[in-house]
């Protein structure tokens, strides 16, 4: 059966309805997911140096160090299935009946077992008790996880990303507001930990009763027997979620046992900035994706355009990050955490150099889904997380810190290489000098910054992103014809978002 033909057989809607503007939804579910993201990542960044100057740095360590630990858990209570089930459901939407329940049950057997793990091994490694205790409790998050990942893979499939930013907004201000009262009341990072639950749960709830409005789930049943044929779908999908958060978390766990609390949280207000502005490629990438999967199913040529231009899109947003982030790291630190954490700069230099790898692998990941390559793509990946550690365990006892995001380039420096040959760069890229043009403009913008480097940091950061924004049309990376036309789609969406 060919693929159009099982999709019409297999979707809710006619194939005599006019097919959905893919690049309307894109731009419907982007702006939602940038409108959320870019006030939550103002709001955040003014509750995170809160959160740093409250603590402090030894037990900012401390409560990175339990949440890297934790993540290095986390991934095994989703096996994957979340990422299979996206895939799965934007192609053939009545699967959401069987694949729903059968994840959230699961999930929830796993995270149970994960739950008692995970504290027992931290106390058995010969941590102190205040951490396993931190394990213990952020531990028990795998659970609310375990509802709300199969829920939002349902709502992503579902190509409704706009209510998922608008859940994430209510139960981020939960979480914020309750964490600011447990901190003033002397909580400690305990206290953050037990908001981030309630504001997980809060997600939670909402993104039920939407899928409770929504009828998707009507008549659908835990079934056993189905369980196999999912976990080895997700299979390759597990492999590369593990291998991603050995990448990410690793080298802080690791820290944990052979640095200082006050240097772990040196290393994590430097990271917590980076996970900051990576709001936009996590945006973008996530409302591609669904859109993207149906486009390849039906085997149309969109799809081919699609992904060329959001590989340009997000380079050029990166670039210019990577740039600034090395010349003015030292400024940024102390503008923003204050001379306490100046030992910050060196790590964040190395992690801004890490953005453009970073952005782009957010659309990779993806693409590599949507082409059901991703069995190639967690070998590549397995490699990576195997180079991140064998570069932690040598260079963190060497070198401290800085050994941890030296080890991070590197690794996500492989895995983007080895994806891109994957992938092809005729998928890819129309066009190589376009890249050349690129950083022609970032040059451009990192010398006028340099230039005028004594400036207030604020100004110098708007000069900067303007003289950035007049290189790019000038040597044609975007038209302005381009970007008026994508400021007219995000308008009009955001305008429909907001009635």
């Amino acid at each position: 059966m060919t693929k159009p033909a099982a999709a019409a057989m297999t979707s809710t809607t006619s194939t005599d309805e006019p097919r959905p503007n893919s690049s309307a939804i894109v731009a419907r579910n982007t702006a939602a997911g940038l409108a959320a993201r870019v006030g939550l990542k103002i709001l955040g960044l003014a509750f995170n140096v809160f959160v740093v100057r409250s603590l402090g740095a030894a037990h900012f360590g401390q409560y990175s160090a339990v949440i890297a630990y934790v993540g290095l858990f986390s991934v095994f209570g989703d096996l994957g299935v979340v990422s299979y089930a996206t895939r799965e459901i934007s192609e053939q939407p009545l699967r959401v009946r069987e694949l729903v329940p059968d994840m959230i049950a699961m999930r929830l057997l796993v995270s149970l077992i994960i739950i008692v793990a995970a504290p027992l091994s931290a106390y058995w490694l010969g941590r102190e008790l205040t951490l396993v205790k931190g394990v213990a409790l952020a531990s028990l998050g795998l659970l609310v996880y375990g509802v709300q990942g199969p829920l939002h893979s349902a709502l992503t499939a579902r190509e409704r990303l706009d209510s998922l930013a608008a859940f994430s907004v209510v139960s981020q201000l939960s979480f914020w507001t309750l964490a600011i009262l447990l901190l003033v009341l002397g909580g400690g990072y305990i206290g953050l930990i037990v908001a981030s639950l309630a504001g997980a749960a809060v997600d939670t709830l909402l993104s039920g009763r939407m899928i409770w409005k929504m009828r998707v789930l009507t008549g659908s049943r835990i079934g056993i027997q189905r369980w196999s044929s999912l976990f080895l779908g997700s299979l390759p999908f597990a492999v590369s979620a593990i291998s991603f958060s050995i990448v990410q978390r690793f080298s802080q766990a690791f820290m944990a046992f052979h640095v200082a609390d006050s240097q772990l949280g040196f290393y994590g207000a430097a990271y917590s900035l980076i996970a900051m502005i990576m709001f936009f490629p996590q945006s973008f990438s996530m409302a591609l994706y669904p859109t993207l999967i149906r486009e390849l199913y039906m085997e149309s040529s969109i799809s081919a355009t699609m992904i060329r231009r959001s590989t340009v899109y997000l380079v050029t947003m990166a670039v210019p990050f990577a740039v600034g982030g090395a010349l003015l790291a030292d400024r940024a630190i102390l503008q923003i955490y204050g001379p306490e954490f100046i030992e910050s700069a060196i790590v964040f230099r190395y992690l801004m150099l890490s953005i453009p790898a970073m952005f782009i692998l957010e659309l990779l990941g993806r693409v590599s889904a949507a082409l059901h390559l991703e069995r190639s793509a967690a070998k590549i990946n397995v490699i990576s997380a195997s180079l991140t550690v064998l570069l932690s365990v040598w260079l963190i006892p060497r070198l401290g810190i800085v050994g941890g995001a030296i080890a991070l380039f590197a690794s996500e420096m492989l895995r983007l290489a080895w994806l891109w040959w994957l992938i092809g760069t005729v998928r890819l890229l129309a066009d190589w000098w376009i890249l050349i043009r690129i950083a022609g403009a970032a040059a451009i913008m990192g010398v006028g910054v340099w230039a005028i480097r004594d400036i207030p940091l604020p100004f110098l950061v708007l000069i900067g992103a303007g003289l950035y924004g007049l290189a790019v049309l000038g040597l044609q990376i975007v038209s302005v014809r381009e970007l008026v036309h994508l400021r007219h789609i995000l308008l009009r969406q955001t305008e429909s978002l907001a009635s």
